[in-house]
């Protein structure tokens, strides 16, 4: 199944996770080979890494697309996000040269 890209950022990265209809789970992510093809898939958005990407960075991603899925999930359930989930947000973001802050009436 080719992943679906074309939405912001956030949410191709929780879609590189999903069910097919009969039920069977795919991470697209499940290897950095696999992340490498999603960021080639993002070269409008994303510069593509000029080292290779190995273990750690995969699992860094797949980190923070966890914390985008639990925030866009509270956002589906009208709930504010929790705030380990907007904290590591913030921290992603601040690792780029430059960042806006989220913030919630609950997570300052």
């Amino acid at each position: 199944m080719d992943l679906l890209t074309g939405e912001p950022l956030a949410l191709d990265l929780v879609n590189t996770r999903f069910h097919t209809p009969s039920s069977v789970d795919h991470d697209a992510l499940a290897t950095a080979e696999g992340l490498h093809a999603w960021l080639a898939k993002q070269a409008g958005q994303l510069a593509l890494p000029e080292i290779s990407l190995g273990p750690a960075d995969l699992a860094a991603v797949r980190d923070l697309r966890g914390h985008v899925e639990r925030a866009l999930e509270a956002v589906r359930q009208a709930t504010p996000p929790p705030p380990e989930a907007i904290a590591a947000l913030n921290q992603a973001l601040r690792a780029v040269p430059a960042y806006p802050r989220l913030e919630t009436p609950l997570a300052k």
